[in-house]
C-alpha cells in the first residue's frame, strides 16, 4: 500500500483528511517540517502532502529540502492562496497545488495522477 505523509500543523484538518485518505493509502502524520523530515528519513514515504505556514520548518522550506533530499512528489496546499506562495512552490518544483478548502476528490485524483507516474511499488 502506498505511504502518504500529511504535513500540517492544524491537528484537526490533518487527522480529517487522514481519516479520508485512509481507506485508500497508509497514512503518516507530522505536525510541521522538522517531523516531516525525520518521517522521510526513516519510511519509505511515496507521496507528502504539506501545508505551507507551519511553524519550525514550513512546507516551502520542507519542499526544497525534499528535493535535495528525495525525489518524492509534494503537493503543497494551503489556506491562503497568495500568487508568491504559488510562485515559489512552482519554482521549487511542487507536483502540485490545492487552496484550502478543497474537496476531497481534488486531492484524491491528484494523489492518484502522481502515484500512476511512478513505477508500481506497491507493498503487500
Amino acid at each position: 500500500m502506498y505511504q502518504i505523509l500529511l504535513v500540517d500543523d492544524d491537528h484537526l484538518y490533518r487527522a480529517a483528511l487522514s481519516r479520508l485518505l485512509r481507506p485508500t493509502y497508509e497514512i503518516l502524520e507530522a505536525g510541521d517540517g522538522l517531523q516531516a523530515q525525520k518521517i522521510v528519513l526513516h519510511q519509505n514515504v511515496d507521496i507528502v502532502v504539506s501545508d505551507i505556514r507551519m511553524p519550525k520548518n514550513d512546507g516551502l522550506k520542507l519542499l526544497k529540502w525534499l528535493r535535495e533530499a528525495r525525489n518524492i512528489p509534494v503537493i503543497l496546499i494551503s489556506g491562503y492562496s497568495e500568487v508568491l506562495e504559488n510562485i515559489q512552490a512552482k519554482d521549487l518544483g511542487a507536483d502540485g497545488f490545492l487552496a484550502k478548502p478543497f474537496k476531497f476528490n481534488e486531492i484524491k485524483n491528484m494523489i492518484d495522477s502522481l502515484l500512476a507516474k511512478k513505477p508500481d511499488e506497491r507493498k503487500s
